[in-house]
């Protein structure tokens, strides 16, 4: 099968000519619509970053752990379903897909004790489920041709947990990940919620074939320097010539009384950093299931539970891609 991979700073299509990854987070479990992949293209996207959440703290019908001892794969099968839904919609849509597999326990969110990185009996043994689990994924997608990067855990944020020990649960995984797909690259990302800061500490990685990745949410939009945490990132690739790529930015927008403009003006300002950096990067979130709308989502629910745009943000994000 055709795939991106890695060439010193840069991601490489499979004609290899360098490419930059922008489009949509899919980031809400099972809230994406058919059009949504043809939506994203006509916008200009390339790229759609898709979950699948296992063992975690969510709204009712987002876990997918499947915590019956005959199951080999810890998977409920339902999820896989939707997911293999999702996944044949991107690609038919011609979108690289990237496949990450979230665990708000195993990343020690909300100061979960039994995480991944804990050592206790708790934590190893769904460490090796875990592994389990990505076994089973690579190997369903391993021959999906616009199957364009695994991303194995997001946002480790284990308490008393040093850089090396993030660095060698990845390892682990991409050794299982690598045992059945060799190809597809891997994503991984820094301490403290993928911070930009934390970007180093997760350098070197055992595989030639990574992305580098952060988040970057610009927090205040009144914020005169929305790019104050770019150099972590362009630092990080100036020293160690590896791609970095943003897998979720945004912003926390108002209410829209006046327009929207000062968040566009501060988002617009780092997505040209971002493109002149050579960063790629998908925005958290094309849907969102709220009304409110001083969230993430591109769209969002009204009173009635219908789909709605929230202002332009859909076109105002498109002129970036």
């Amino acid at each position: 099968m055709p795939r991106l991979r890695v060439s010193g700073s840069q991601i490489l299509a499979p004609d290899n000519t360098p490419i930059q990854l922008r489009g949509y987070n899919w980031g809400e479990w099972d809230q994406w619509l058919p059009t949504d992949g043809a939506d994203n293209v006509a916008d200009g996207a390339n790229v759609v970053r898709i979950p699948l959440r296992w063992w975690g703290q969510w709204r009712p019908g987002v876990d997918s752990y499947d915590p019956d001892p005959n199951n080999p794969t810890h998977l409920d099968a339902q999820h896989l379903t939707d997911l293999d839904t999702a996944i044949q919609q991107a690609a038919a849509d011609h979108l690289w897909i990237v496949l990450f597999i979230d665990s708000n326990n195993g990343q020690g969110a909300n100061n979960f004790a039994d995480n991944f990185f804990s050592g206790t009996a708790t934590g190893q043994a769904m460490r090796d489920e875990f592994k389990t689990v990505w076994t089973t994924i690579a190997t369903k997608y391993k021959d999906q041709p616009w199957l364009g990067a695994l991303e194995i855990l997001p946002e480790p944020r284990p308490q008393n947990v040093q850089d090396a020990d993030i660095r060698a649960f990845y390892d682990e995984m991409i050794g299982a990940v690598r045992a059945v797909d060799p190809r597809t690259p891997i994503i991984v990302g820094g301490q403290d919620a993928y911070s930009p800061k934390t970007l180093e500490g997760a350098f070197p990685s055992s595989d030639p074939n990574v992305i580098f990745t952060a988040d970057y949410f610009i927090f205040d939009p009144e914020q005169a320097t929305p790019t104050d945490r770019n150099h972590y990132l362009t630092d990080f690739m100036s020293a160690h010539t590896v791609p970095v790529w943003i897998n979720q930015v945004s912003i926390n927008t108002g209410d829209g009384t006046d327009g929207f403009t000062p968040e566009e003006t501060s988002a617009g300002t780092l997505l040209q950093a971002f493109d002149a950096e050579n960063i790629g990067w998908t925005w958290w979130t094309y849907r969102e299931d709220t009304t409110n709308v001083t969230h993430h989502g591109v769209y969002i629910r009204d009173a009635q539970n219908n789909w709605i745009p929230k202002g332009d943000w859909r076109s105002f994000i498109a002129g970036y891609f």
